[in-house]
């Protein structure tokens, strides 16, 4: 298993050698006549000059010096700011946040925005990004030089390559479906133009075909997949929950799952009478340990810090917000968190960073918050932000060589 030879009846994504950002083949346009290309030309031109003599007659000149600090690469002073339709504006704070020292970056979308944040170099990236024609959920994606927006359904999703505009996914790509990060940066988990045969298959960021592929239970589809936190899947279904890998299927819980990272996942399982408890189950080895936390929580998925130790769970609040609180997956103490997060995404409203030290939040107002894992206090990240629904990670080893500097 593994391989596409099983599968030939499967129409798979376009299998071309291209690794650009093209949007696919676009049919030839028939010539426009002569007489109207010149005509068109003749209206620019003129337009061109009218333009050119308001401005030498409205304004003085600027000194060349005053000009270049006006360009559209120069710093915009404030996040905030609404900025054109494919325009890519920068801000350097001048100092590091949260003392981080390596390149990681924690990528946030907001209405019509992708926001690039760098701890480290205290830089931030606003790049503008078409309104999404949905309401559906939207996946959020790293690649090492680019950030996949792809709503669930069949509408255009969106590229958005490091410090430069946006660009509508290729045409191969904008289907309706969730995606997933793949095993290695570069790679996603998405779903075949043609599905009667239902797997997920690996994929390049620009589209192209990779050789593996995953099964999905009979029963289930891909639309009720989950990431696993390290680059394969989970799929809920008969008898419990299921990870799903080239090599095929594993059980790893017959009960539900809870919260996934990394390391591993947190399940809620039952036996005979009812009688429920906590399982962290090792994603290694397959060891299970029991957490003794009390009450279980089923209301939303939660996560798994980096080094396992933690897991961030949500519970629902009033208004489509939620509450949060801190599970210590050794003692089983939980530290209840001072804040209401906002659920308008479906998943990407908390993750933690590479380094353990603080979990992110989207509240419930778009503000972008930081949770200190070891008091729990809270405090905002940086005022200038626009607001913000989903955020997610970008380890410094899975950003382009250009991009850590």
């Amino acid at each position: 298993m593994g391989r596409t030879d099983d599968f030939d009846d499967v129409h798979w994504l376009d299998d071309g050698t291209d690794s650009g950002l093209s949007t696919g083949a676009v049919p030839p346009r028939l010539p426009w006549p002569r007489w109207f290309t010149l005509a068109v030309v003749a209206l620019v031109v003129v337009g061109a000059v009218a333009a050119i003599n308001r401005v030498r007659t409205s304004s003085p000149a600027k000194p060349a010096a005053a000009a270049a600090s006006t360009s559209a690469a120069s710093p915009t002073p404030q996040l905030s700011t609404p900025i054109p339709p494919t325009s890519v504006a920068t801000i350097r704070l001048g100092h590091p946040l949260l003392g981080a020292r390596t390149g990681w970056e924690l990528i946030g979308r907001g209405d019509a925005v992708l926001v690039r944040i760098q701890p480290a170099t205290g830089r931030i990236v606003q790049t503008a990004v078409p309104p999404l024609a949905s309401s559906a959920p939207v996946y959020l994606l790293t690649g090492p030089d680019r950030v996949v927006i792809r709503p669930l359904d069949n509408v255009p999703g969106y590229l958005v390559p490091d410090g430069k505009p946006a660009r509508e996914m290729p045409v191969q790509l904008n289907l309706s479906g969730p995606v997933f990060p793949g095993p290695t940066p570069g790679q996603m988990w998405v779903r075949p133009a043609d599905d009667h045969q239902p797997v997920m298959a690996l994929a390049t960021l620009d589209g192209k075909r990779l050789a593996d592929f995953v099964q999905v239970p009979a029963g289930s589809s891909p639309f009720e997949a989950v990431a696993d936190g390290a680059g394969y899947l989970l799929y809920s279904g008969i008898g419990g929950v299921y990870h799903a890998q080239p090599d095929g299927l594993r059980r790893i819980s017959t009960g539900e799952l809870l919260a996934v990272g990394p390391t591993g996942w947190l399940v809620t399982e039952c036996d005979e009478q009812y009688r429920c408890q906590q399982v962290l189950v090792n994603r290694r080895d397959g060891s299970r340990r029991t957490v003794n936390s009390g009450t279980i929580n089923r209301d939303r998925m939660g996560v798994l810090s980096p080094d396992g130790a933690v897991a961030a769970m949500l519970t629902s609040g009033p208004n489509g917000s939620s509450g949060l609180y801190l599970l210590d997956l050794k003692s089983g103490h939980r530290k209840v968190i001072n804040l209401s997060v906002s659920l308008a995404a479906i998943d990407g409203n908390i993750a933690f960073s590479p380094d353990n030290r603080w979990l992110f939040a989207v509240a419930a107002d778009g503000t972008v918050m930081t949770v200190d894992r070891a008091s729990g206090a809270v405090s905002t990240l940086e005022e200038s932000l626009p607001p913000l629904s989903q955020l997610v990670i970008r380890p410094a080893d899975d950003r382009s060589p250009a991009e850590t500097s």
